[in-house]
């Protein structure tokens, strides 16, 4: 089996079981003039998430996109950050999406964002009727 074969067996495999992520993976990199063994951590294989958050009353949406969503709630709810979501008291995590690409996730973001608010809680409520915190256990 090539190096190439080798390495997108094994970029497959990680895609498929999220739980073998967390342990350090053996690439095999080809380059120009020689073949090469390199260690990398996990973050080279990362998923990227589009979210949706609101406020409370279920007001005011926002959907956003990162590769790290309990980081990026935690910034939510502590209002680390200014801008629109601290503006509007957003600390709600009423939906997320995982995707393999940040391309992928972008894309998906953008398109949810055009939508018309009665699209997008149709697509909450396909996932969470009660717009229940999903994240309200990770802390």
């Amino acid at each position: 089996m090539t190096k190439v074969k080798r390495l997108a067996r094994i970029k497959t495999e990680l895609r498929l079981n999220i739980a073998q992520k967390a342990r350090l993976v053996r690439v095999f990199a080809l380059n120009k003039f020689q073949h090469s063994a390199r260690l990398f951590d996990d973050a080279f294989f990362c998923m990227f998430y589009i979210y949706i958050i609101t406020n409370k009353n279920n007001t005011v949406l926002y959907t956003g996109v990162t590769n790290d969503l309990m980081r990026r709630m935690y910034e939510h709810k502590n209002k680390l950050l200014k801008g629109f979501a601290s503006k509007y008291n957003l600390i709600k995590l009423v939906y997320f999406k995982d995707f393999p690409s940040a391309y992928e996730a972008i894309c998906a973001e953008k398109v949810i964002k055009g939508w018309l608010i009665i699209k997008k809680i149709k697509l909450i409520k396909s996932t969470n009727p009660s717009f229940d915190d999903l994240s309200k256990d990770w802390y």
